[in-house]
């Protein structure tokens, strides 16, 4: 979403084996102080600092100048660092994370109960690379399309909050809502995994 949207950037374990381990170039906040002011978004950078000089040397604009927490879930294994939820209000449209083409939209059950969207990017130079996004609506894209990274709306966040309490709510002034993020390797090259993978 756009930086001025973004409520909290928050990486978490993912519930799929096949989840990647995400490298953050943003400046780690503490989970403490982050959930005791619940009041704006997190500060931002210095632009000398993190993802700001990795964007200039790429040329690439600077999209998110905040910085990251990290979250623990204990009905899960594995690192805090193989999904990124990224806060901000529902209907707030979600732009493609990546550049490359859409290679599944599809519906499924979160928590086997909850109506959710899930839309999988290839990512360009990727090909093993599977990017998914869930807890979205209102999907603006189809299998086949291109879209490109920081530029291409791709759905909107959905408000899950009616039906879940998300932990996010605890370090964001509202209930937390957002969408979810993460990059799964594939088995073979364009072929994504099963529904639910996250």
């Amino acid at each position: 979403v756009a930086e001025e949207a973004v409520t909290t950037l928050a990486f978490h374990q993912a519930s799929s084996p096949v989840a990647l381990h995400m490298d953050s170039l943003l400046t780690e906040m503490s989970v403490k102080a982050v959930a005791k002011s619940k009041t704006t978004a997190l500060p931002a950078k210095e632009a000398t600092q993190g993802a700001d000089v990795e964007a200039a040397e790429y040329g690439a604009p600077t999209i998110y100048n905040g910085g990251a927490i990290r979250l623990w879930r204990s009905n899960r294994r594995g690192a805090p660092d193989t999904a990124a939820d990224i806060g901000a209000k529902p209907g707030t449209v979600v732009l493609a994370p990546v550049s490359g083409t859409v290679i599944a939209v599809r519906a499924y059950k979160l928590y086997g109960k909850h109506a959710d969207t899930e839309v999988h990017i290839k990512p360009d130079g990727w090909p093993e690379v599977d990017v998914v996004l869930i807890h979205i609506s209102d999907v603006s894209v189809k299998v086949g399309d291109r879209v490109e990274g920081g530029i291409t709306p791709v759905a909107r966040v959905r408000r899950l909050s009616q039906y879940v309490t998300h932990q996010l709510s605890d370090y964001t002034p509202d209930k937390g809502d957002h969408v979810h993020i993460q990059l799964n390797r594939m088995a073979v090259p364009g072929k994504i995994g099963p529904v639910g993978e996250y």
